[in-house]
């Protein structure tokens, strides 16, 4: 379930997709490969071994072929669907995953990107995976049985899985925003990362955010922009906090800011904003 508009504080932690494979505090997460070349293999790897399904968006299917060289390799980091309406899939990439027995699915309608797609398919499967408890503004998962008598309430059940798009950024400057333009359509619909070789993406709905940014994963710099509408946004742990001024694009922006806590809280008073880090690059033994 999407974040949802409240006087609660929305919880990240976009490292917990870096954790161990197993490691109990993991959030299941489903990968989405656009449709972009795969530079960090090292990144890849370790969002594939965590993830709980993988999808490529048509032509995705093609750059994860391409990513690897022999058949083990291949065989081993296979999808478990390709869908879109599969214009850009090559017929031998395609051969390739039918003999694996990987789902091939074909959606022929023009009224949604491929992208869009692969979280109608992510969508569906995650009906069938067991309910997860959710605390209010809290788009993490609790897996552990709530305590009688306890004060925490439950807002609900998660109908969704979280989703890591690969590829969003990068090539054509269109298909860059469409992927910022799916944060904001999915905000209620899906908890949607995106990544890159350089950075990871989310979308932080109004009221308070929390982020965890453990700096040996993400920094130095990072960015909220506010797309669309501006807002008024207070800020603390940044090296340049904002202190209720607003931010609008032709007016202030914060760029190329920088972490100073592990923990940043961002507060929105009227509208969303993407909020960017950057991936420490001496880290990649790490992702």
């Amino acid at each position: 379930m999407g974040a949802e508009q409240s006087t609660e504080t929305t919880i990240w932690a976009p490292g917990d997709f870096f954790n161990p494979s197993g490691d109990e505090d993991n959030q299941p997460f489903a990968l989405l490969i656009l449709n972009q070349d795969i530079t960090n293999l090292k990144l890849f790897e370790t969002l594939y071994k965590n993830s709980k399904l993988v999808i490529c968006a048509d032509g995705g299917a093609n750059r994860l072929y391409d990513a690897y060289t022999t058949e083990e390799d291949r065989f081993s980091h296979a999808p478990t669907c390709i869908a879109g309406d599969l214009d850009s899939l090559r017929p031998d990439v395609q051969s390739y995953y039918s003999s694996l027995g990987v789902e091939i699915l074909k959606v022929a309608d023009q009224d949604s990107t491929d992208f869009e797609k692969c979280l109608s398919w992510i969508s569906e499967q995650a009906k069938d995976f067991p309910p997860i408890l959710t605390l209010p503004g809290d788009n993490g998962m609790v897996e552990e049985e709530v305590e009688s008598g306890s004060e925490v309430k439950i807002s609900g059940m998660q109908p969704e899985i979280t989703v890591l798009a690969l590829g969003g950024f990068g090539g054509r400057v269109d298909h860059s925003f469409h992927s910022i333009n799916i944060l904001y359509t999915t905000l209620h619909t899906h908890t949607l990362y995106l990544i890159s070789s350089e950075n990871i993406t989310f979308l932080l709905p109004v009221g308070d955010n929390t982020i965890h940014t453990p700096h040996s994963l993400f920094g130095p710099t990072c960015g909220i922009l506010p797309v669309g509408h501006g807002s008024a946004m207070t800020t603390s742990g940044l090296v340049w906090d904002l202190h209720g001024q607003e931010s609008k694009f032709g007016g202030l922006v914060s760029t190329s800011n920088h972490l100073e806590s592990e923990v940043i809280h961002v507060r929105l008073e009227d509208a969303p904003a993407v909020f960017t880090l950057e991936l420490r690059q001496q880290e990649a033994r790490v992702v």
